[in-house]
């Protein structure tokens, strides 16, 4: 069960990731992007 939820919540994550559009970030929006990823 626990397995099942870290991956969950891995999988949300990468996606949360992947839609990010990086092109158009600077290095401080980026970093706030992927801070707010981390906490969800």
């Amino acid at each position: 069960m626990a397995f099942a939820l870290t991956r969950e919540a891995i999988g949300y994550r990468m996606l949360q990731l992947l839609h990010l559009p990086i092109e158009d970030f600077d290095d401080g929006t980026l970093q706030e992007a992927l801070s707010l990823i981390a906490k969800s």
